[in-house]
């Protein structure tokens, strides 16, 4: 993939555009893009757009709340009966990955998905505790949540990760 574009879920306008946009993948927000008040709206929004794209050419994929915020159960019950793509997961550590890949085996399963046909993109660089689980873990612990993460390519980008992570903390 070459290119992904963030769309706010809450913004109907928003979201027709981004069809148009060229871009290989869409990442339909329903965090930081949407304020709270919103954020009912905004599933419904990406629920109907997924919907709606799935024969689309590019992926879909559906930015969630973080598990400690209490939310993203709810974005998952609206967003993965229409399948998207993928889920990205922000500020998140590897049990929140394992976390995630349970509730994704268990909705799927209700919506009659195929099993681990979501794929997860955690968001592995947005806290301090995240990092730290990135330059900890030299055997992989992100890797090895889940194997809904990634391809063959991300134990390299993890390692990538973990090098630039170990780099910041140590400098």
């Amino acid at each position: 993939m070459r290119s992904l574009l963030f769309v706010p879920a809450d913004s109907e306008r928003k979201l027709d555009r981004s069809r148009q946009s060229g871009a290989d993948g869409l990442i339909l927000d329903l965090e930081d893009s949407v304020v709270p008040a919103n954020r009912p709206a905004a599933r419904r929004q990406a629920r109907a757009f997924l919907a709606s794209s799935g024969s689309a050419g590019f992926r879909r994929y559906v930015r969630i709340n973080p598990l400690a915020s209490g939310m993203a159960l709810g974005d998952l019950v609206a967003v993965v009966p229409e399948r998207p793509d993928g889920i990205l997961l922000p500020k998140c550590v590897p049990e929140d990955v394992r976390t995630l890949d349970h509730y994704l085996s268990a909705l799927e399963a209700a919506s009659g998905s195929s099993p681990g046909a979501i794929r997860i993109i955690a968001i592995a660089t947005e806290t301090p505790a995240a990092m730290l689980a990135l330059a900890s873990h030299a055997d992989g612990a992100y890797a090895g949540a889940s194997a809904r993460l990634g391809s063959k390519a991300s134990p390299g980008a993890l390692r990538t990760c973990q090098q630039l992570s170990a780099a910041t903390i140590a400098g």
